[in-house]
């Protein structure tokens, strides 16, 4: 839940990945895909499109290229940490993990497999070439929305190869009430008592974040899947609400009555709508599945509808 999740893209990767380097100790290159690497290789792999940042709630697996050895094709274990930047607080946790037997592959080659809009590589094999290839799964798909300083050991014999970068969690299609994490704050009011609120807006920034993510990981419905369906559907119908019920009497939409209701419960199944110049403009919002009926009234004809009453 940053401010505003930085969006990178990259349109097209044409250039066949290579490059190796001599110097011992020291990956010759790397590169995230975006999907599980089929056995047998050869194969097909598409790259992971957001540069060296990693979409949130996916899981990557990371191609890597190690110079080659008198063992260049004994096994390799794996050591990894995603930890939070200096500049974040000591508290927050780094994700680490190990990958014991991972297997590397010589020969290899990821190129293009023809057409200029094709955004996969063709794993070829059979090439003489002074590097062996590994793909190390990372299960990023657990990660929380944050920068990180990525870190990797890789040992191999008696060789050991390093590798620490910056990577950030991107998640584009964020809903825009989640960007700012006061106003995803604020936005819990239906849920929420006051007194819960003031405490969640308590601390700094970060600490704010974690509040808020730790109120909806008491609330999701499915812990085995790495999206909080409900969450994501809660701000969904904030973002709706915010615009679609905003009148110049009443700017913030989702301070209305319709949007708690809408906000609560979803998209009605059915409305019927009257609008009478004398008495006012009315709306009565069904639901049938939840056997609920609520009516909305407009008496200044303004846009602005309150509550009036709901049934059975």
């Amino acid at each position: 839940m940053d401010n505003e999740s930085r969006r990178t893209f990259v349109e097209k990767e044409r250039s066949v990945v290579a490059g190796t380097s001599a110097e011992p100790g020291v990956l010759a290159s790397w590169l995230f895909l975006g999907d599980s690497i089929a056995q047998p290789l050869p194969g097909r792999v598409s790259p992971h499109t957001y540069g060296g940042d990693i979409l949130f709630r996916t899981q990557v697996t990371l191609y890597a290229e190690l110079p080659a050895g008198p063992a260049d094709t004994s096994a390799v274990d794996v050591e990894y940490t995603f930890a939070p930047p200096e500049s974040h607080e000591e508290s927050e946790p780094a994700h680490n993990g190990v990958l014991k037997g991972l297997q590397p592959v010589a020969g290899i080659i990821l190129q293009p497999p023809g057409g200029e809009d094709s955004t996969s590589y063709e794993i070829s094999s059979g090439h003489a070439r002074p590097a062996v290839s590994l793909f190390v799964p990372l299960p990023t798909q657990r990660l929380p929305l944050r920068p990180f300083t990525f870190s990797m050991t890789l040992r191999q014999g008696s060789r050991t190869f390093t590798l620490s970068r910056p990577v950030r969690m991107v998640w584009p299609e964020m809903p825009l009430s989640l960007r700012n994490v006061d106003f995803a704050l604020d936005a819990l009011r239906f849920l929420a008592s006051e007194s819960q609120l003031d405490s969640l807006r308590d601390g700094d920034f970060d600490t704010r974040v974690r509040n808020l993510e730790r109120f909806w990981d008491a609330r999701d419905l499915r812990p085995e899947t790495p999206t909080n369906e409900a969450m994501v559907q809660y701000y969904r119908r904030v973002d709706h609400a915010v615009t679609t019920f905003a009148t110049l009497r009443q700017p913030d939409g989702l301070r209305s009555d319709r949007a708690r209701i809408y906000v609560l419960y979803g998209p009605p199944t059915r409305t019927e709508r009257s609008l009478d110049p004398q008495s006012g403009f009315r709306e009565i919002w069904i639901y049938e599945r939840l056997n609920r009926r609520f009516t909305f009234v407009d008496r200044t004809r303004s846009g602005t509808y309150t509550l009036e009453s709901t049934s059975p």
